[in-house]
């Protein structure tokens, strides 16, 4: 008997060791996978199908990063036509880029989105109904007809130059400057700047510029680090004589890493601007080519003050930041 019993004992000693070590070893996965998604939801879409976390994870990532108001009243309904056609190379953020802007826009109230890719929008008629354009990583001649006709083309052109003229706004992000590099050269010039390379594709230190302008407000006055795929442009546009530079790369901290850019260690490198252009205003941020930037908050912020400013909404300075 005393046999037997010391064997009853031994074997539920031993079932109970055995379920601690499951339930460890289950808690353990359990952690392992809370890690594993948390180190993928901060890239821009490792770990999930061909490289991207899925579209819904990623508009809850987004959906939890919104602002949560605009820094202004909107002075009435804004309608905001969003466009991402792309004539080039297409990047992978743009579905997830439009989709961010239209939640913000729905959240704050600030602006309702139409999102297209049909050129035909850009017809007078129908661009007319709206306050202002943002591009969403347009490239290539993203306004030629899908059948090849120059006509509509030229027409489609000069409409968008006359809307912003007339005291519209226009808007883009990332590859909007990566568009119409020879067969349009005005369009550089009322976007801003004209795409010629990106020599950073990294963690980069980027100093606020303007910290008391109301676009740079929500950046408390701070500069920021950001891990994306940083441009560089021509020469002869991004020139700080025509634009309101608000933010740059911060040559001083990358030191001779900034000798990468065609303007060396000096700068400056633009990230983002304002501008006016007619009776109408501008808004740039090159920022936008990695899924992870539209759940950036501070990112997120600096997209809507300048939405703001380019429908109208938001006042603020956008001189150029070096007199002619």
């Amino acid at each position: 008997m005393l046999i037997r019993g010391i064997l009853i004992i031994a074997t539920n000693v031993a079932f109970a060791l055995a379920g601690a070590s499951a339930a460890q070893d289950k808690k353990g996965d359990a952690k392992g996978d809370q890690k594993s998604t948390a180190k993928a939801d901060k890239k821009d879409g490792k770990g999930g199908k061909g490289g991207k976390l899925p579209m819904n994870r990623m508009e809850e990532l987004v959906i939890e990063a919104l602002p949560a108001r605009a820094p202004a009243e909107p002075k009435q309904p804004r309608k905001l036509l969003v466009f991402s056609k792309t004539g080039g190379f297409r990047h992978s953020s743009i579905e997830i880029g439009v989709k961010a802007l239209t939640l913000m826009g729905r959240k704050t109230g600030a602006y309702t989105v139409f999102a297209t890719e049909d050129e035909s929008i850009f017809e007078p008629a129908k661009l007319k109904e709206f306050d202002g354009v943002f591009m969403v990583s347009t490239t290539g001649d993203f306004l030629k007809p899908r059948d090849g006709g120059n006509a509509r083309e030229e027409v489609y052109r000069k409409s968008l130059v006359e809307f912003v003229n007339s005291g519209k706004g226009l808007m883009g992000l990332h590859a909007a400057t990566d568009s119409y590099p020879k067969s349009w050269p005005l369009y550089a010039s009322v976007i801003g700047a004209g795409f010629q390379s990106h020599p950073w594709t990294k963690l980069v230190p980027v100093k606020n510029l303007e910290p008391k302008n109301p676009v740079n407000l929500s950046l408390e006055g701070k500069d920021f680090e950001v891990d994306d795929e940083i441009y560089q442009f021509r020469l002869d546009t991004a020139k700080p004589t025509q634009l309101r530079i608000l933010l740059a790369l911060d040559v001083e901290k990358m030191g001779q890493d900034a000798a990468k850019g065609n303007r060396k260690t000096a700068g400056p490198y633009p990230v983002s601007w304002i501008a006016n252009y007619g009776k109408g205003r501008v808004y740039y941020c090159s920022l936008g080519h990695r899924e992870q930037i539209f759940w950036n908050p501070l990112v997120l912020k600096h997209y809507l003050a300048g939405i703001q400013f380019a429908l109208g909404d938001l006042q603020a300075d956008a001189t150029p930041s070096v007199a002619k």
